[in-house]
């Protein structure tokens, strides 16, 4: 009994610093962090649409310009404050720089793949009559989310307790309970006993894998349905992560054979650390510099190449 309760009390205090901001901006806060910003996202800036964004009327108001954005977690903005993310940065930095009226409509969301942002823009996109489609690439677009096989799908976290719901329960409610969690599953990817996601991600790249035939052709769907509402269209890899020329250049080659224009945010990110350009130590989505930098790189691209504003 005594060691059980000294057990507990060690278990308690280090639940308490780790609920210490210094300590949380150190280990990343982990799913209790991210759980409550979900909710809150969910509760307070979705639209009616269910996307992280205003109201927009169906109708474009006259003398408008419209830029509709598909894209995942990444343009939805994990983790990142809403008027910092980069589809509400660029709207406002278009609106200041090229002297019309510019109004961006943001339909990211979280785990979506390419397949969806083009199920998204037959139900709803093309409705909105943009002027110009960017669709915000990441690196685990081609993933496939339509009855995977088993090889198709990511690698999950391990528990750490055998009981589910307990596992479960504690990942979203104990600070100390997921940084343990998620470091043991770090642990068992260096051992090999855990495929680490970003070897996994690679996969996603093999040419006669389902997922990358899928990507490919929702690519071209997205490009000709734009094309023949009037639009314009774009590609934007937002990728910031080192040794991934090999994949972004094979995502170029589809995009030029499309004829669809691409730009390549890495080159723009190279002399600069990746640790400080990410949410957290356990997040490794951009941050609200990293959005910034992706609002301001966009804006001079498309002032320059579409809006043809020098």
């Amino acid at each position: 009994m005594i060691a059980i309760g000294s057990l507990l009390f060690l278990t308690a205090i280090l639940e308490i610093i780790f609920r210490f901001p210094a300590i949380q901006q150190q280990t990343g806060g982990n799913w209790p962090k991210l759980k409550t910003w979900m909710d809150y996202v969910w509760y307070n800036e979705r639209n009616s649409w269910g996307f992280r964004d205003r109201e927009h009327a169906y109708q474009k108001p006259k003398d408008t310009y419209r830029i509709l954005i598909l894209g995942d977690s990444i343009a939805y903005g994990q983790m990142v404050e809403f008027q910092d993310i980069f589809p509400v940065r660029l709207e406002q930095k278009l609106n200041e720089t090229s002297g019309q009226t510019v109004e961006v409509i943001n339909m990211g969301l979280m785990g979506w793949n390419t397949v969806e942002q083009l199920q998204a823009l037959i139900v709803y996109g093309l409705r909105f009559q943009p002027d110009l489609v960017v669709i915000a690439f990441y690196l685990n677009d081609p993933q496939v989310k339509d009855n995977p096989r088993f090889e198709e799908i990511a690698d999950s976290e391990r528990k750490l307790l055998p009981l589910t719901g307990l596992d479960q329960w504690l990942n979203e409610k104990s600070y100390f309970y997921s940084f343990v969690r998620w470091r043991y599953n770090r642990l068992l990817e260096k051992l090999g006993s855990k495929t680490d996601y970003r070897v996994w991600q690679k996969s996603l790249y093999n040419q006669e894998s389902r997922g990358w035939q899928d990507f490919e052709f929702a690519l071209n769907q997205i490009v000709d349905s734009s094309r023949q509402a009037g639009a314009e269209i774009i590609l934007v890899n937002l990728n910031l992560e080192d040794d991934w020329e090999e994949e972004s250049v094979q995502v170029k080659s589809l995009a030029d054979s499309l004829n669809l224009p691409s730009l390549t945010m890495r080159q723009y990110f190279s002399k600069l650390n990746y640790s400080g350009l990410v949410v957290s130590p356990s997040d490794w989505h951009p941050n609200a510099q990293a959005h910034q930098i992706y609002a301001r790189i966009l804006t001079d691209y498309i002032a320059d190449k579409v809006l043809n504003i020098h």
